[in-house]
């Protein structure tokens, strides 16, 4: 027991003490990047290990096997119920194949089932928390203020949130620029190749 131990629960009612406590020499933390400039501050003098997100995007150009290129982009935007670190959250399509991309991506979610984890042909299953739920909800409607348009999902069931497509312009300052944990992903249409890249980094 001095070697390992396993604390469940809130952080906010131990994480303060294990950040301080001088026996920890160093802590490894995989969240927000509001959270980690707490924990920076409180740490001290501790190596200090932090994995604080992304917005993985993809790139889907007019000679890919579009088939394959859906199929690929569904499961990593959707699995585990989109709480991955590494999801696909955007997507940037190269015009010409851009109408059949969305079809085939918006009918082949249509096609996941939302349920318990337990059962082995759930595809989405419960998000972590009522609070995450909350702020998914407050990332699509925003993301509609600044223009997107919902083309699938955007409803909450009981503890899950539906699989969900945004469609928006490459500067749509939420749904291409904010990370959202949770089964969302953001359609854009670009000219090329060298757009996309762009994109992707703003």
């Amino acid at each position: 027991k001095e070697m390992l131990s396993v604390i469940t629960g809130s952080p906010e009612t131990f994480g303060d003490s294990l950040i301080s406590d001088e026996r920890v020499r160093l802590i490894s933390f995989t969240g927000g990047l509001e959270a980690a400039k707490v924990i920076q501050r409180k740490a001290g003098l501790k190596k200090i290990v932090m994995e604080l997100g992304s917005n993985s995007p993809v790139i889907v150009l007019s000679d890919a096997n579009l088939e394959e290129a859906v199929k690929s982009c569904v499961s990593g935007a959707f699995y585990a119920s989109g709480q991955n670190c590494v999801g696909v959250k955007r997507i940037f399509i190269q015009e010409d194949i851009y109408d059949s991309f969305l079809k085939k991506i918006s009918q082949l979610t249509s096609t996941l089932k939302i349920g318990s984890p337990l059962s082995e042909d759930t595809d989405i299953g419960p998000i972590i928390s009522k609070v995450s739920i909350r702020q998914i909800d407050a990332f699509i409607t925003e993301s509609k203020d600044h223009g997107a348009k919902l083309i699938r999902g955007g409803k909450i069931i009981g503890n899950c949130y539906t699989p969900t497509i945004l469609e928006a312009d490459c500067n749509n300052n939420t749904a291409n620029c904010k990370e959202v944990f949770g089964p969302v992903v953001t359609l854009s249409k670009v000219k090329n190749l060298e757009q996309a890249i762009a994109c992707c980094n703003k």
